[in-house]
């Protein structure tokens, strides 16, 4: 089989889960996850045998590479191709919102948030994916009204390189970036890429 398009969603969209810290863009509460997932297969094999092997392959690579808690596996077979066809890239890579972080140096909180989670083993570089203008370090005040901690929060867009669960350094950076900072700010960690 080839995966096609994937995406991560909550599994239950009703559950009461609510989070401490602003969210990052495009973050799903938290919960528990569902994959949903389009491939094509091959006509070598039983499509329940090899829907098998990839519903198991994509959980212990969530679980296992990324510390996520996946309850549910959905796929869809969308093609079925010949065994000659050539092998097609699964998903796109996010090098065009590279930051060249490692060069930055100086006294600003930003450029401090950045060195600290640069120092964390398995952080492969910092990102500007979601954040605009490329910047991979946004710090900023709670929203009034929400149920976020009340005091300042730091976001951090970065890329995880293999050897370490993306949680794993996820929190490592938290821990981290809040050192790093005199007032000891919330932190939320974007995983854009995973090497």
């Amino acid at each position: 089989m080839r995966l096609g398009s994937l995406r991560i969603e909550l599994a239950d969209p009703d559950g009461s889960y609510e989070s401490v810290v602003s969210p990052p863009p495009s973050a799903l509460p938290p919960g528990p996850l569902r994959i949903v997932a389009e491939c094509a297969a091959a006509p070598d094999e039983p499509l329940p045998t090899a829907a098998s092997r990839l519903r198991a392959a994509l959980t212990r690579a969530a679980s296992d590479d990324l510390g996520l808690a996946v309850d549910q596996v959905d796929l869809r077979v969308t093609a079925l191709f010949d065994d000659d066809a050539p092998a097609q890239p699964a998903l796109a890579d996010a090098e065009a919102d590279v930051v060249d972080s490692r060069q930055a140096k100086g006294d600003s909180d930003e450029e401090r948030a950045g060195q600290a989670a640069l120092s964390v083993p398995g952080v492969a570089r910092l990102t500007g994916a979601l954040g605009g203008l490329g910047r991979a370090v946004h710090i900023g005040e709670r929203s009034e009204g929400t149920t976020t901690l009340p005091r300042r929060h730091v976001r951090i867009e970065l890329a995880v390189s293999g050897g370490r669960r993306a949680l794993d350094v996820a929190r490592d950076v938290r821990a981290a970036v809040t050192e790093a900072l005199s007032d000891h700010p919330s932190v939320a960690v974007l995983v854009t890429a995973v090497h």
